[in-house]
């Protein structure tokens, strides 16, 4: 006599926008067709659109023969986009040191606490303290109220 396990839900929300055989050397994203952020930001970036080829990247959230051969590969008004790994790594050390480069200029380590980041100093461009505080605090005291 056959016995099945005990059923279990399953959730298919982790499932949804989920691609298959994706190139490991690929960064991908799912832009949006249109507005800010979208297919057009990431085409400026260096992103192309990919499109549905045999054996090539696939969304498992879509059935079977929806997308046509050469069309762009689309899933819930956004379009499957990728990069070359090695190309989004330069993009992105450019980036970050442009922000070491202005945090360089602004912060310092022997002045005022930034409490956020654990870094210290405010400095103008020309390393000049911008910002001075004095910490005056009085005794503790209590009011009693009648």
């Amino acid at each position: 006599m056959r016995k099945d396990p005990p059923q279990r839900p399953v959730d298919r929300s982790l499932q949804q926008g989920a691609i298959k055989n994706a190139d490991p050397s690929k960064h991908y994203v799912w832009a949006y067709k249109v507005g800010l952020g979208g297919v057009g930001y990431y085409e400026n970036l260096g992103y192309d659109v990919e499109v549905k080829r045999p054996g090539g990247v696939h969304c498992v959230s879509l059935r079977k023969g929806q997308v046509g051969e050469g069309q762009p590969i689309e899933w819930q008004d956004n379009v499957l986009m990728s990069i070359d790994k090695a190309v989004l790594a330069k993009q992105e050390a450019l980036a970050q040191a442009d922000v070491d480069e202005l945090e360089r200029r602004i912060l310092s380590p022997g002045g005022v606490v930034d409490g956020l980041r654990g870094i210290s100093g405010t400095r103008a461009r020309d390393n000049s303290a911008a910002i001075s505080m004095v910490n005056e605090t009085t005794e503790n005291s209590t009011i009693l109220g009648s």
